[in-house]
């Protein structure tokens, strides 16, 4: 018969599935009027968009656009540049989809190519890829200690987990450029990292504070090349159910969608930048509590079967907040003097990992930089680079688990007569780093049979140095303080060869 075990239980945020959902791109573009006849293409730029996130049933998907952007030299050997946009939408299958089940979505580019079938007309083709962790509050039991059982228990610390919610985040703003700058003739590139600030907690509501940096480039009337940087402040409250103040938080910033478009101002001049992005806030509110489990366990009047099975207990142990600088050299290849008109980061790639008491980060990053020579000829090119930073952890595990929001910054580009860039790049990480504990402890147990004592009730056992009386009292089916008492033991553990009395239980 099975016993009345009480059982326990705690949450955690798990994953139900992961997507990697792909939308191909084969597309002709017209160039419009206003833009000059395609001598050479220099890059083409695809930015995912994504506007909403659609679940029913087992179908899960994600609408937004594709903004395709493409920089060339036109007939005139200027830069010029052409934009539009066409739908994205991706869907797939999950086999049961949860209920309050929050997604963690992040848009990108598998690959892109981009040739000029004609000085008016632009193939692109590619594959955007756009991955949807299915996340939810997930619950795992484990059975109490009964007064029925002898048994070994041993507390546990885990971070259990009081909300889970994803929020997005509207921001909008419009920007004037001022005298000094000049009008915006066509725009080449708009991009953003968010970066969260702080988080303040009451019940059921956080308030975020943090800001969007977006980083424009744009062709000014004459063909010149101008870099703008504004900062969009993000200062929200949201409702997140379950929280309270004092838990711990674990907030991720990601953009998912950013829109940069010129627009006249009083003077009929396009001197203003309408400003417009999607922000989405991944909250997980846990609190750490002490939970006592069963490891082992046994019956003194009967034969016990009990079930025990793996349990991971996630803890908080620290709050990444990395900061690293790393000079960088690439060679461009390129002969005589040249100008280095821009320089920015197209995608990164990060792993993370826990070894030797430290957290290691490895960001694969591809960096692009336009340049230009003493006739005015533009130059497009593309170069990879491997950082690795670490950070010490609050305790030795191996194994940890942490999601970090990555971003890299670059400053202080430059090039010499050799055609060589050096510069620096400012690598951040933020996140909570959690250790997974894994145990062995009861989940259920059923009695098979009582135990025939036949009058015994001393038992006479040699045993040997190092036994644990645990080991010994289970092996007899008696209690471990029984045996102590006879036998005028004080510790757990024998420290020498012992004749011992074991006196049988009930």
């Amino acid at each position: 018969m099975e016993l009345p075990l009480e059982q326990k239980s705690f949450t955690f945020c798990g994953e139900t599935a992961n997507l990697a959902l792909r939308q191909s791109i084969e597309t002709d573009l017209v160039l419009p009027d206003y833009c000059g006849d395609v001598k050479r293409i220099l890059h083409c730029g695809v930015q995912p968009n994504i506007h909403v996130v659609t679940a029913a049933g087992e179908h899960i998907g994600a609408e937004g656009e594709l903004v395709i952007r493409v920089l060339y030299v036109n007939e005139s050997d200027q830069a010029d540049c052409m934009e539009q946009h066409i739908p994205l939408s991706v869907a797939g299958r999950v086999k049961a989809l949860p209920v309050g089940a929050v997604f963690d979505v992040r848009a990108g580019m598998e690959y892109i190519n981009c040739r000029a079938l004609s000085p008016r007309k632009i193939s692109v083709s590619g594959t955007a890829l756009v991955h949807i962790d299915v996340l939810e509050k997930k619950t795992e039991t484990y059975a109490a200690a009964n007064e029925m059982l002898e048994t070994q228990t041993e507390a546990v610390s885990s971070a259990v987990l009081r909300a889970l919610e994803q929020k997005t985040l509207d921001l909008s703003e419009t920007l004037a450029l001022g005298e000094e700058r000049p009008a915006v003739g066509r725009l080449l590139r708009a991009k953003g990292i968010p970066v969260l600030q702080s988080v303040e907690a009451t019940d059921g509501k956080l308030l975020i504070k943090g800001k969007l940096d977006v980083e424009l480039l744009y062709l000014s009337g004459d063909g010149s090349l101008f870099m703008l940087t504004h900062t969009l402040p993000i200062n929200q409250v949201i409702t997140v159910p379950g929280a309270t103040a004092g838990d711990d938080m674990d907030v991720s910033l990601t953009l998912r969608a950013l829109y940069a478009e010129p627009k006249c101002d009083g003077n009929d001049e396009a001197k203003l930048i309408e400003l417009a992005a999607k922000v989405s806030a991944l909250v997980k509110c846990s609190r750490t509590e002490v939970v006592t489990v069963v490891t082992d366990c046994y019956a003194t009047n009967g034969t016990l079967e009990p079930t025990f099975s793996e349990r991971a207990f996630p803890l908080n142990i620290s709050t990444l907040s990395l900061f690293r600088s790393f000079s960088e050299t690439f060679e461009t290849g390129l002969d005589g003097n040249m100008t280095l008109l821009d320089s920015t980061v197209l995608q990164t790639h990060n792993t993370i990992s826990g070894e030797n008491g430290k957290v290691q980060l490895k960001c694969s990053a591809v960096l692009s930089f336009l340049l230009q020579d003493t006739d005015g000829a533009l130059q497009y090119i593309e170069r990879t680079c491997e950082l690795t930073a670490e950070e010490p952890l609050d305790c030795g595990a191996d194994e940890v688990n942490c999601t970090p929001t990555v971003w890299l910054r670059l400053s202080q580009p430059m090039i010499d007569a050799r055609g060589i860039i050096r510069l620096q790049i400012d690598l951040s990480a933020e996140g909570a780093v959690f250790v997974m504990q894994t145990e062995r402890v009861l989940t259920d147990a059923v009695w098979l049979e009582a135990t025939d004592r036949d009058g015994q009730s001393l038992v006479l056992s040699f045993s040997k140095e190092g036994e644990r009386l645990w080991d010994i009292a289970k092996r007899y089916q008696t209690k471990q303080s029984l045996i102590q008492e006879e036998n005028a033991l004080q510790g757990d553990i024998l420290t020498e060869d012992h004749m011992l009395l074991i006196p049988c239980a009930g």
